[in-house]
């Protein structure tokens, strides 16, 4: 819920901006990758014939494996091929390790970030974890290579919970190198815990682009001023200015 930002009697004397409390709803949902397929001959070892199946996809009916060798695709199994030894292994790993809590969450974002910008995230629930088939190339990556890629979208379109105003989704091995990802104006975000940092702080840089549209900071000529105490500098700090509470209340 949004309201227009004002000034208060005595603050309009100094110059300062007062505003209504506006008030927003988060989800967060951790997500991993179902990867079930079966090895149905050991890597090392021979079948009878080149069609043999090596690797077979599992309940999911969906091939997670990249083949090794000269093993052979067949739909979604992989052959042993023309050496009738099985030179690939199955993918049925669990990308999504990291734990996470919410539980701080609230109080992080209320009475430590947004806060400053009179801002209050009246609810924030952790949903239970989801699993997905959004590899779709199989290479182990999640695909962020722009706003949005086929595999980002397999998990917005089935993990998405109705009635919040926005939604984090944590999970493992983006295939670029970074903390998380989203666009300005929208109701989704990315982040991944396996990069490192804190990933509350990461959710609230997030959350700067996603429900508010602040865009990233750097260093701009000509004086070069680092803010590096500000939210949306590198998740390295967690002050808003002025500028960016306006923003905020737009």
């Amino acid at each position: 819920m949004n309201s227009t930002g004002a000034y208060g009697t005595h603050a309009a004397v100094i110059g300062v901006p007062a505003y209504n409390e506006d008030s927003y709803t988060l989800a967060v949902r951790v997500v991993h990758e179902e990867d079930d397929d079966v090895q149905v001959i050991l890597p090392g070892q021979s079948g009878n014939s080149a069609t043999d199946v090596c690797v077979s996809s599992g309940n999911n009916g969906k091939r997670d494996t990249i083949k090794g060798g000269d093993d052979v695709y067949s739909g979604q199994n992989i052959l042993v091929g023309a050496n009738l030894r099985c030179d690939t292994t199955a993918d049925n790993t669990d990308d999504m390790t990291d734990s996470y809590s919410a539980s701080g969450l609230i109080s992080y974002l209320n009475d430590y970030v947004y806060n400053q910008a009179v801002v209050k995230w009246s609810t924030i629930t952790q949903l239970s974890d989801m699993t997905v088939n959004f590899d779709l190339n199989n290479d182990g990556d999640l695909d962020i290579s722009s706003w949005t890629t086929a595999e980002m979208d397999v998990i917005i379109n089935q993990c998405n919970p109705s009635g919040y105003d926005n939604v984090v989704f944590l999970v493992n091995d983006p295939s670029i190198l970074c903390r998380g990802i989203s666009s300005l104006g929208v109701r989704y975000a990315f982040v991944f815990p396996d990069m490192g940092g804190n990933e509350d702080l990461i959710i609230a840089h997030e959350l700067g682009h996603a429900a508010f549209s602040l865009g990233d900071l750097s260093p701009e000529p000509p004086l070069y001023i680092v803010d590096n105490d500000n939210l949306m500098y590198y998740d390295e700090g967690v002050r808003l200015r002025v500028g960016q509470w306006n923003q905020i209340h737009q």
